[in-house]
């Protein structure tokens, strides 16, 4: 088991209504369990410019100004293992459940009641249960590998100060 840490790191500014806003990333990795969050600008009072939360899809990489030692591939890298392993101890179907979800709804529209969809869906297919598993009946657990938390780890922690961070 790998050692538990937390970090926030940022890798850089988005313009936000013409302001320049920071935007942080915590990471937690506590007992086996990966939780990821991020803040586009946080503000003293408790607001922010941007999003807050599970902000990956409001990061664009390409209007970013990256800080001294973040890179546009080190930020697609995170955003992946992000998507791939934020939450890994509540996961609602198997591995192979959730690849053949991951390609059905890949490049839709946000759907308004995705878990009926995806049983629907997976009985369709004849994957409603898979390895005595119906899908969605409890959380199960995956393991986050190795070289996903020592990349994590390994990330440059922020420079600048995060008014919310109340370690």
């Amino acid at each position: 088991m790998a050692a538990n840490f937390k970090k926030i790191v940022m890798p850089g500014f988005m313009l936000i209504d013409d302001r320049k806003a920071k935007v942080f990333i915590t990471i937690t990795y506590c007992d086996d369990r990966l939780s990821i969050v991020g803040d586009i600008g946080p503000l003293r009072n408790g607001d922010a410019l941007g999003s807050v939360g599970q902000i990956y899809d409001s990061i664009v990489v390409d209007e970013m100004t990256f800080v001294d030692d973040w890179t546009k591939d080190m930020l697609n890298d995170l955003l992946s293992v992000w998507r791939r392993w934020h939450l890994n101890d509540m996961r609602a179907g198997t591995w192979l459940q959730q690849q053949v979800l991951d390609a059905y709804f890949k490049d839709r529209e946000r759907v308004a009641d995705w878990y009926k969809e995806a049983v629907t869906y997976l009985h369709s297919v004849g994957l409603l249960e898979h390895l005595d598993y119906k899908f969605g009946s409890s959380w199960l657990f995956e393991p986050v590998p190795p070289y996903v938390i020592d990349f994590l780890r390994n990330l440059p922690d922020s420079k600048y100060k995060h008014f919310w961070d109340f370690r």
